[in-house]
């Protein structure tokens, strides 16, 4: 059988920008012309990504720890301060929803754009495009630790004990998956086949949603922040040190099989972010950006260091952002090289 040619990829410098304070939340917006990125001191900036120039910027009181995107081009923050801004695509603030009783750590949009769900706390609000305030969940048992849309008018969070979905056109559970245990994160696989979350005991905890099946994942030298899912849903790329580990969805597994080892990084990995492409970048507190191509090689194909610790990463198409603990931000653009 002929080996797989491997295509390695070089991320050539675009731009460095100084930012205000540490990045806390980054992505890309639009078709990737944009980098959004949420600081510490409550910044938010839109930059350019071909250029690094800002484009626009809105400041919180607190820290900026959570973006989304919703219909038409709409952003919306939340912050450490209990709010959540939305703004338009050219940074005019839309709406500002205030005093929503803690930190507002998660924001996404219902899968047919209609519902805003912010999570503060132990309650998830749910708001209209038009600002209009629609509902508050009653208090879950713990801090909301994650958010995720499904299918087109419901939203998953989890918190000690498990994770629920909530009907956000009336508030109500519809359904729980329970789990004794602390989850730190949480992911939907982009068929919404399968949720993932990381537990505070350093394990990988998953569920098929179809039968409510659930499986564990255990060996981790820490907890699993941060969580990937490969674009086809076919791998989920967990962190938990140096190491990534990748939990094949493509077949029987990943029960009873053996995971992929990504090893390159030399510290804790603190950052991830997949391409729709299939290419996925990491980034650690060793100062290493890498990128990989795991269903060619568990070796990373590209790579760039930063001047710190790497706080946050992003990727769209040939678009790479990174920012380090020192408040530098990187702006990259990955190119297939011989």
């Amino acid at each position: 059988m002929p080996r797989m040619r491997v295509e390695r990829v070089r991320l050539e410098d675009v731009a460095a920008v100084t930012l205000p304070d540490v990045p806390r939340a980054l992505r890309f917006v639009g078709r990737g012309e944009v980098a959004l990125v949420g600081c510490a001191d409550g910044t938010v900036l839109a930059l350019d990504a071909a250029t690094g120039r800002t484009r626009w910027s809105f400041r919180h009181q607190d820290a900026v720890v959570a973006l989304a995107e919703g219909p038409d081009g709409v952003v919306v923050t939340g912050s450490q301060d209990g709010s959540c801004a939305v703004l338009r695509a050219d940074g005019q603030l839309l709406h500002q929803h205030r005093g929503l009783g803690g930190w507002v750590s998660h924001v996404a949009f219902t899968g047919d754009g209609r519902v805003l769900a912010a999570a503060a706390g132990r309650t998830l609000h749910g708001f209209g495009l038009d600002g209009t305030a629609l509902w508050k969940t009653a208090p879950f048992g713990s801090t909301l630790s994650g958010l995720e849309p499904f299918g087109d008018d419901q939203l998953a969070t989890c918190c000690y004990a498990g994770v629920h979905f909530v009907d956000a056109r009336t508030s109500e559970r519809v359904r729980s998956l329970e789990w004794k245990g602390s989850l730190i994160s949480l992911l939907l696989s982009p068929n919404q086949a399968v949720i993932a979350a990381g537990s505070q005991d350093c394990s990988v905890h998953f569920w098929r949603l179809a039968t409510g099946a659930d499986s564990e994942m255990r060996g981790y030298a820490a907890k699993s922040r941060v969580l990937a899912w490969a674009p086809d849903s076919s791998l989920l790329v967990t962190t938990g040190g140096a190491v990534l580990t990748g939990w094949r969805f493509d077949g029987a597994g990943p029960e009873g099989t053996s995971p992929l080892q990504l090893k390159g990084h030399e510290d804790l990995v603190t950052a991830l972010a997949y391409d729709g492409s299939g290419l996925l970048v990491s980034g650690s507190m060793d100062k290493d950006v890498l990128v990989w191509r795991p269903k060619e090689t568990p070796k990373p194909v590209g790579f760039a260091r930063l001047s710190a610790a790497v706080e946050v990463v992003a990727c769209h198409g040939p678009c790479v952002a990174a920012a380090d603990t020192a408040g530098r931000l990187a702006l990259m653009r990955a190119r297939t090289v011989e």
